[in-house]
């Protein structure tokens, strides 16, 4: 939803599902939604930013449940949103997200060889990342956070290193390898705490980047 939902419409909610969840297991979003529009149109109540917001996720067949994670995360994928409504874009990215995270914490450790790297099992990387990193969800702290020793990588890529400010908690220091190209962008402390001190990309030339190597920036020559 655009915006929190209320008290009132918590307990409508609740009051609306509470039978559906209570008498079956497997529930689609096309379920939920008609058991909400029934509730409402019963007792007479207005359309509001639940029933908008329902009616979004089901205009459209977003995806279909046919594998298990397992089977999905065994392959290669690349999703796009490019002409997704921000709700389904929103629902899906978190529902990916959510299902990596539960996925691997029941995974095992990945193995490492003689001099302790660990094996990489999946590699997630985010374009346009400051979508993601402004709403603060969970599941992409989680991914981040826990799941290096399950053999997981992280890449996210932005524009700008402003799109790294107030990102939530500090799970982006968490980023082994931070590189950033030119811009006259300010250095916030989020940048300051991957790069290990406070840094300037203004002078850097065209094609170099900065990045951190034995806990120090340095720079690199890319082209």
């Amino acid at each position: 939803m655009q915006s929190k939902a209320g008290a009132v419409q918590l307990e409508t909610m609740k009051d609306a599902l509470r039978p559906l969840f209570s008498r079956r297991k497997n529930i689609s979003l096309e379920d939920i939604g008609l058991a909400l529009r029934d509730f409402y149109d019963d007792r007479k109540l207005k359309t509001d930013s639940v029933i908008s917001t329902i009616s979004d996720l089901t205009e459209r067949t977003i995806f279909q449940p046919e594998m298990s994670p397992a089977q999905f995360f065994s392959q290669s994928w690349i999703i796009t949103f490019a002409n997704a409504h921000d709700t389904q874009k929103n629902l899906a990215a978190y529902l990916l997200l959510d299902a990596l995270n539960t996925f691997l914490k029941r995974a095992p450790e990945a193995p490492q060889d003689a001099q302790g790297h660990r094996a990489i099992r999946a590699v997630l990387a985010i374009d346009e990342a400051r979508h993601l990193l402004a709403s603060r969800h969970k599941a992409l702290s989680d991914n981040i956070r826990l799941h290096r020793s399950k053999g997981l990588m992280v890449a996210l890529a932005s524009q700008s290193p402003d799109d790294y400010d107030g990102a939530g908690d500090d799970y982006l220091e968490n980023i082994g390898l931070p590189v950033c190209f030119k811009t006259n962008a300010a250095s916030n402390q989020v940048l300051q705490n991957m790069f290990r001190g406070k840094v300037s990309f203004a002078a850097l030339p065209t094609g170099v980047f900065m990045t951190v190597k034995e806990s120090k920036p340095i720079k690199v020559k890319a082209f």
